[in-house]
Order: C-alpha cells, then sequence, then structure tokens
C-alpha cells in the first residue's frame, strides 16, 4: 500500500512532467513546418496521457496563463469524464401590430396596438440539453410579453409573500415580472414532464387550444371572460407541473402550487387586506383527448384567494370549477364549443364582495380554412348568478390571409352587449384596449393588423 509521501511525489512527478512537456513546445527552435508539425502531434498525444493519469491521481491541470503572464486564481477544470453534453438554445416570438378603432362610453376612438390581436406578442428563450443515459431532457424556458407599441415588456410587479428575503443582491426580489406569460424548468422524457415556475394550466390549454375557435386572440374572444368563471387559473407561479405523455391520444396535465408562499404563522394584514400562508394554493388538473379529427377535454381546479378584505371579509375564499370542451374537424370546417361552470365562495366573499361568486358561461365557434384564407365567427355567454348579476354576451368575427408561414395578416370585429349592471370592456388577446367606464354600456370596435412569428 502506498504512503501518502509516495502518492505526493508520484502528482509532483506528473506535474513536472506535464510542465516540461509544454514548456518544450514554448522554447522550440525554428525546425522545418513538417517537424514541427510531427513534433506538435506527439506533444499533444504526451500531453494527453499525461492529463488521463492526473485525472485518476485528483490532480487538475494548473490553469492557463495569459500572454503578459499575469497572475490568475486557480480555476476548477472540469474532467474529460464530466464534460456536459452539447444543448441547444433557441430565441423565438410573436410582433402582433395592429390599428384599432373603439367606442366604450366615451366616443371612437383610434389606437395602435401591439400586445397582439391574432395572437399575443411576445420574445422567449428555451433552452434543451440531453441528459447521459436514461433518454432524459433538461429543458428551460423564459418567456416575456411585450408591446411593439411602446415597447413594454414584462407584466405588473408581482407581490412576493411576507416574511420572505433574497439571499442576495443578485436574486431580485420586488421588481417588474419580465417574463410574465411563462417560466419554468424541469426534465422531460419517456414518463412524460417533470417542471417547475410560472407556467400555463391544463384548463387554459383545453380552453384556448382545443375548445375554442382561435381562442389564442381576435376581438371577441371568449377566452378572456370565461375564465373569469370560479376564478379559472390560466398561469400559476410557484407551481409544479406534471405532464403526462400522450397515451392513445390521451394526455394529463396537473399543476399544483404553492400560492404566495408567506412566511407567516398567523393571519397578517397588508394594507385594507389580510392574508394567510395558506394564500393562493391549490391545483388546477385536465385530462384532454385529442387523436383524429374529435377532441375534447375535461378539467378541474380548486385554489384560496390570496386575501380578504379585512373589514368585511372573515377569511380566504375558495375558487371552484370545472370546464368541458370539445372540437370536431369536418374538414370544410371546424366546429368549437365549451361550457364553464364555477364559484368564488367563503370568509363571507359572496355576501360582500360577490364578484362573479357563482357563474358559468359558455362559447361556441367555428373556423373555416380555404386555401391562404381563414374565416373566424364566435359567441360566448357569460351567466353571472351573485347578487351582482352581470351578465354578458360576447360576439366576434375575424379573418386571417397567411402571406408566408410565419407571417398573417387579418381583421377582426367584436361586440360585448353588456347588461344594466354590467361593464365588460372589447378584450383581444393582449392588447391595451379601451376600458368600458360606465355599466350597462356594450362597446364594440374593429381591428385590422399583422402577426410576424420569429
Amino acid at each position: 500500500m502506498e504512503t501518502k509521501q509516495n502518492i505526493q511525489l508520484r502528482k509532483h512527478g506528473l506535474a513536472c512532467a506535464l510542465t516540461a512537456a509544454l514548456g518544450t513546445a514554448i522554447c522550440l527552435p525554428a525546425f522545418a513546418s513538417d517537424d514541427v508539425d510531427a513534433l506538435k502531434r506527439e506533444l499533444a498525444e504526451q500531453r494527453k496521457l499525461i492529463e488521463q493519469l492526473m485525472a485518476r491521481q485528483g490532480v487538475l491541470a494548473p490553469p492557463a496563463q495569459t500572454s503578459n503572464h499575469a497572475s490568475r486564481a486557480p480555476e476548477a477544470q472540469p474532467s474529460i469524464a464530466t464534460t456536459p453534453p452539447p444543448g441547444n438554445v433557441s430565441v423565438y416570438g410573436t410582433g402582433d401590430i395592429a390599428i384599432m378603432n373603439v367606442d366604450s362610453g366615451n366616443g371612437r376612438k383610434t389606437t395602435v396596438n401591439g400586445g397582439g390581436g391574432w395572437t399575443a406578442s411576445r420574445i422567449g428563450l428555451k433552452a434543451e440539453r440531453n441528459l447521459r443515459g436514461g433518454g432524459l431532457k433538461a429543458v428551460v424556458v423564459a418567456e416575456a410579453g411585450v408591446q411593439f407599441d411602446t415597447g413594454v415588456a414584462g407584466g405588473a410587479a408581482p407581490t412576493n409573500g411576507i416574511g420572505l428575503t433574497p439571499s442576495s443582491s443578485g436574486s431580485p426580489g420586488n421588481g417588474s415580472q419580465l417574463f410574465a406569460r411563462q417560466m419554468y424548468a424541469g426534465i422531460e422524457g419517456d414518463f412524460g414532464a417533470l417542471t417547475a415556475g410560472r407556467q400555463y394550466t391544463g384548463s387554459y390549454f383545453l380552453l384556448a387550444f382545443l375548445s375554442t375557435a382561435r381562442g389564442q386572440g381576435l376581438l371577441g374572444n371568449p377566452v378572456v371572460y370565461m375564465s373569469q368563471v370560479g376564478g379559472m387559473p390560466t398561469r400559476l407561479n410557484n407551481s409544479v407541473k406534471y405532464l403526462s405523455p400522450n397515451v392513445k391520444g390521451f394526455e394529463l396535465n396537473i399543476t399544483a402550487t404553492a400560492g404566495s408562499e408567506n412566511n407567516v404563522r398567523n393571519s397578517t394584514a397588508v394594507g385594507a387586506t389580510t392574508t394567510n400562508s395558506s394564500a393562493g394554493r391549490g391545483y388546477d388538473a385536465a385530462l384532454t383527448y385529442g387523436a383524429g379529427k374529435f377532441k375534447f377535454g375535461v378539467s378541474t381546479w380548486n385554489l384560496n384567494n390570496s386575501s380578504w378584505a379585512t373589514l368585511v371579509e372573515t377569511g380566504l375564499a375558495k375558487k371552484k370549477g370545472a370546464l368541458a370542451g370539445a372540437s370536431y374537424d369536418f374538414g370544410t370546417l371546424k366546429l368549437y364549443g365549451n361550457y364553464t361552470s364555477g364559484s368564488i365562495k367563503g370568509g363571507n366573499y359572496e355576501k360582500v364582495t360577490g364578484t362573479l361568486s357563482n357563474a358559468d358561461a359558455w362559447s361556441i365557434g367555428i373556423l373555416v380554412p380555404y386555401g391562404k384564407h381563414s374565416f373566424v365567427a364566435r359567441y360566448s355567454t357569460l351567466n353571472d348568478k351573485s347578487r351582482l348579476n352581470q351578465d354578458a354576451k360576447i360576439y366576434g368575427l375575424g379573418y386571417g390571409y397567411t402571406l408566408d408561414e410565419s407571417t398573417q395578416l387579418y381583421w377582426t370585429w367584436g361586440k360585448v352587449r353588456n347588461s344594466h349592471t354590467a361593464g365588460y370592456s372589447l378584450l383581444d388577446a393582449g392588447s391595451l384596449v379601451p376600458q368600458t367606464v360606465t355599466a350597462g354600456f356594450s362597446p364594440s370596435g374593429a381591428m385590422v393588423g399583422a402577426n410576424i412569428n420569429f
């Protein structure tokens, strides 16, 4: 058995051998080019052998010196065996710019919008790397919503949980939510995908992509109204999501969230509201089927509200609901439909605040593709069963022309017929739109624009 002294002597000898070999390369006389090339190849082979021997002994190669021999702090160098495999990094996005003319109660106003008429504007980054063994892949996605008319990116400053503090000045605490659309990291494989971060829910995908005609945009979009029923979550912060592999057309999408992550022992007042450690916690689950011409899905959610009004409510309300939707491709046209029902109850919410504490909604739509053209028609209704009785009927038309695989020209018209107590605005995919200022007024308008993907 070797003594510690012998091992150290061997390590010293190997290091000296490597230094000598490298030094020889520096001090070479001016040989003929063929001799120099041959000697370089021989030295490279010797260096490789020495590095392998040193790796077995646990010795790291000394850091390379700069040309002016300036001293540098030692840096740990990964061995050949631990070098990560190459990954793929891609930048993608959508630029949607349009001219809108809407009457929201203050007369017709014409605006330039860059948030999203056909689809929402965004800039994203996606990184993937195959992991060694097991057929696994690491994935990271960061996606920011942007306004191409003003240059604004991201959402408002999110509210962090009470009693939390950044670990360092490089870890932001409060600030703008730059990647407001989604941001997550995780592992994908034959088992499906397991990710964590700010993520879309299964209910949103079922509503916006599977069961609504052009649910990603256009005026009079049923998605933005129906998702208010039961406080349906479209994205969840601080969440962990499991997406199953596709099994004979079926997919399971389950998202659980830690909520606001308040680090408090008891109920804590924040301004005019109060919250606790259970704020925002809950889950969303969806099962979809997507093989062939017929697609359908069901989903449900159960979430705590984030806070309650201190003076008039007594605790956190529960946001619960369910959604069912389907679509069928007849070839000459595609038919879409869905229905959702939900409630926001508990802590005296339904008796005091009451907004959509009990409601349901449904929509129907068609999409007619014809070469480079596509025509969309949609109708939806929102039935508010709460004491506020804020009902609405929403109409939407759209036309798209495909210039190429990445560029779309479009026109859309929409109208919201509010009940005498309701004041819903005319919304699309993500634009800043004129707000309805008077209850009972029914806004209407049109928009023409271009949508460019990259």
